[in-house]
């Protein structure tokens, strides 16, 4: 009887385990919210590159404040938005999105939400609070206010 309970205990731990990892990990992306900089916020410094390879592997959601549109040739898309994101304190993402089609309708100061792909991450500063990101974009749209 007892051994019929710890295996029938463990299945289910089992099949807990295999449910919780899978519901973890997402299709849609890492969401850079507030939620995300709180956890960023709390790693030390020294952590944080490792941080932030781990977390933004794959495709990333996020949103900014757009600095910049230019036609640049990198990565083999056209054209350049530059993005900035800031989080709690100093903390601030400075997103590099390149993509391909045209971006006639984006212009300086609109808020844009973005999906794509990490290729790059660059700190700035030696404290580890500004970080430039190279995204491959894959859509997106303004937010209006």
């Amino acid at each position: 009887m007892k051994l019929k309970l710890t295996t029938n205990f463990f299945c289910f731990f089992s099949l807990l385990l295999l449910f919780c990892t899978t519901a973890s990990f997402s299709d849609e992306g890492i969401v850079v919210n507030s939620a995300f900089f709180k956890k960023f916020n709390r790693t030390h410094p020294l952590h944080r590159d490792k941080f932030l390879e781990n977390s933004l592997t794959g495709v990333i959601i996020g949103q900014g404040l757009v600095t910049g549109v230019e036609e640049r040739n990198v990565f083999k898309k056209k054209y350049q938005i530059t993005m900035e994101q800031k989080g709690l304190g100093k903390i601030k993402f400075i997103y590099h999105i390149f993509l391909s089609n045209t971006v006639e309708l984006l212009k300086k100061g609109d808020l844009f939400e973005f999906k794509g792909q990490c290729v790059g991450i660059t700190p700035i500063d030696t404290m580890r609070r500004i970080y430039i990101i190279d995204i491959i974009f894959k859509e997106g749209s303004t937010i209006i206010k």
